[in-house]
């Protein structure tokens, strides 16, 4: 069974895509098959989201945006 590791931070800017990027480099250099995910990404940016991006590459498997990253909001929001 291929084993998850959830990431989560209790605001904005607090290092969970990096933190989740290193991760995914790490296992990718010890051979393992690595696929990132950012269920949930605000604030667009000229029609990206640079965290999505970043997790897609460092991801080793390539997947549509819309399974790593299903809820994709324009405004810069944060709870």
């Amino acid at each position: 069974m291929p084993q998850s590791y959830f990431i989560t931070g209790t605001d904005t800017g607090v290092g969970k895509t990096v933190v989740s990027c290193a991760l995914l480099h790490a296992f990718s250099a010890h051979g393992k098959t690595t696929l990132g995910m950012k269920p949930i990404s605000t604030g667009c940016v000229n029609g990206e989201w640079m965290d999505v991006k970043a997790v897609v590459a460092a991801s080793s498997v390539i997947a549509p945006r819309e399974w790593v990253n299903p809820y994709a909001l324009i405004p810069s929001i944060a709870p």
